[in-house]
């Protein structure tokens, strides 16, 4: 049955939907807690509040203090948790504070306004000299700028070829589409142009804040808009509004373990704790929309990406409700309904493959859009990444270490292991089934990539299991008709098969240890 993906204009306003259950811990499989309410269950520790909640905690040892490690975070950010007198739970608020005295500040989950300026792609197009019509060629897109008409297949996409038309209507080859949709023209080399939406528009770069931006004629009196990564390469949306958001960048920062001021996100570039503070709130934004919107959240997971795009350029972001959330969390409140637990992937960018079912590793690298955001390691990491470092490229147990490197790092990040996918002892199979926060199911791929001497990244490939590539649908099937099918892993992801909820992961190891971890669409093999 083919999935119907609601257009552009079918997309709602934001709006909250019903309540959905927080996962926490579970008290009964932690065992008994110490004499002072502690528990320590599979290297963690957790304790017991007086609201009724189990949370990760992490002990300081110089302080002598317990403090909440939220979820996504691998230290501690939370405030000093007290012991309450007379009980084995714990609590957020100093002896002799109540929560009608505390100073946190209770958030409001109603959007309330649009910080966003109204954005027309149509004011940003570009255009010939006054009077001038623009050519009209079939299954061609023409467009004119002063100095001459263009065009390209109507399609648009990526390596397409641009001609230039002449007078007598006769083209040229002039340039091409760029797999970022910058249309780059020859003779034109101050100028380039982009493809959004459907419209070619004048774009810039600022050298400074290393951004492009879309640009209007300076007769109009338009701004230029700032651009950035959306759903994949190419897919462009606006940046957030940082000079408006700076309450909820520093409740961000506390949340991250930084401190509040990081100074201007706006001017320069950014520094790097201010870059892993804005790909958070960046990302679950984009989650927010999606968790949010029913004609999104009930999308094919493929679509899903495109259509939080076409959602910001129409209706802005979230910001009301980014800002409940990362306050909630930043002062280690309860969420409140429509507030889902964060999850980088659900507000990452794709990763298309080639026809050949590669990908290129360098353009994921680059990109903190395209895979999940940087941690420091844990000790435990730090111990495996060692023992993988030890082995031989040719050793048969170094790919099972290095899933290893996944199954730790995913955990530690709050994600469910969801065990079986394999079968043939393990040997052949799915590499991972996780599921997340909101109970979205991933499906992960584990590859190791080289570096030549330049430091560039060998790309990673798909291997045929014929007739289809890992990672395709028709791989996977195969896969669940086999034990695999039959173990919890794959029963999940037979489910979100046939929701078209399954989202695929690929993790790729660099040779000095970086897990690139990254959402990956295999649709372009068969095109």
């Amino acid at each position: 049955m083919q999935a119907q993906v609601p257009s552009l204009l079918e997309l709602p306003d934001f709006a909250p939907t019903a309540p959905v259950a927080v996962l926490v811990p579970q008290s009964a499989a932690l065992g008994e807690p110490s004499t002072t309410g502690v528990r320590t269950y599979n290297q963690r520790t957790y304790l017991n509040l007086d609201s009724n909640e189990t949370i990760l905690a992490v002990y300081d040892a110089a302080t002598g203090d317990y403090r909440e490690r939220l979820p996504h975070a691998l230290h501690a950010s939370g405030p000093v948790l007290h012991p309450v007198p007379g009980s084995s739970t714990w609590s957020r608020l100093a002896p002799g504070t109540s929560l009608s005295t505390a100073s946190v500040p209770l958030p409001s989950v109603r959007v309330t306004g649009r910080l966003d300026l109204r954005w027309a792609l149509a004011d940003y197009q570009v255009h010939g000299p006054a009077g001038h019509a623009t050519p009209s060629i079939a299954g061609k897109r023409c467009f004119s700028t002063p100095s001459g008409d263009y065009c390209f297949d109507q399609a648009g996409l990526p390596k397409s070829d641009v001609e230039k038309i002449d007078a007598q209507g006769n083209r040229k080859f002039c340039g091409k589409i760029e797999e970022n949709a910058v249309i780059q023209i020859h003779g034109e080399m101050l100028r380039s142009y982009l493809l959004l939406d459907g419209s070619v528009c004048r774009s810039g770069f600022d050298s400074v804040r290393s951004m492009r931006t879309v640009c209007a004629d300076t007769s109009t009196g338009l701004p230029d808009i700032y651009i950035e990564t959306g759903s994949r390469i190419g897919a462009w949306v606006p940046e957030l509004r940082i000079d408006a958001i700076t309450d909820i960048i520093r409740d961000a920062r506390r949340l991250l373990g930084y401190t509040p001021d990081g100074g201007s996100m706006a001017v320069g570039g950014m520094s790097e704790s201010n870059r892993n503070t804005y790909c958070y709130l960046r990302q679950y934004a984009r989650q927010l929309i999606a968790f949010n919107t029913p004609s999104i959240s009930s999308a094919p997971a493929l679509e899903q990406g495109r259509l939080i795009d076409a959602h910001i350029w129409q209706h802005g972001y979230p910001y009301d409700t980014l800002r409940a959330a990362v306050a909630a969390k930043a002062n280690a409140q309860t969420l409140h309904v429509g507030l889902p637990q964060f999850d980088a992937f659900q507000g990452m960018g794709l990763v298309s493959s080639t026809r050949e079912g590669g990908f290129n590793i360098n353009a994921v690298a680059a990109s903190d859009q395209l895979h999940y955001p940087v941690r420091s390691r844990t000790p435990e990491l730090d111990v495996l990444l060692n023992e993988w470092r030890a082995l031989d490229k040719r050793d048969p147990t170094r790919g099972a270490k290095n899933e290893q490197l996944y199954r730790v790092f995913l955990a530690s990040e709050g994600y469910r292991i969801i065990p079986g996918g394999n079968y043939r002892g393990g040997q052949s199979g799915f590499d991972l089934v996780f599921e997340g926060p909101t109970d979205a199911v991933y499906l992960l791929e584990v590859k190791h990539v080289s570096t030549s001497r330049s430091g560039r990244f060998s790309n990673v490939n798909m291997a045929r299991v014929n007739p289809d590539f890992q990672m395709e649908d028709g791989w996977i099937n195969f896969t669940l008709r086999t034990e695999a099918g039959r173990s919890e892993a794959g029963r999940r992801v037979q489910q979100a098969m046939r929701d078209n909820r399954l989202f695929k992961v690929i993790g790729a190891t660099t040779p000095e240890g970086r897990l690139l971890l990254f959402l990956v669409d295999m649709r372009p093999v068969r095109l």
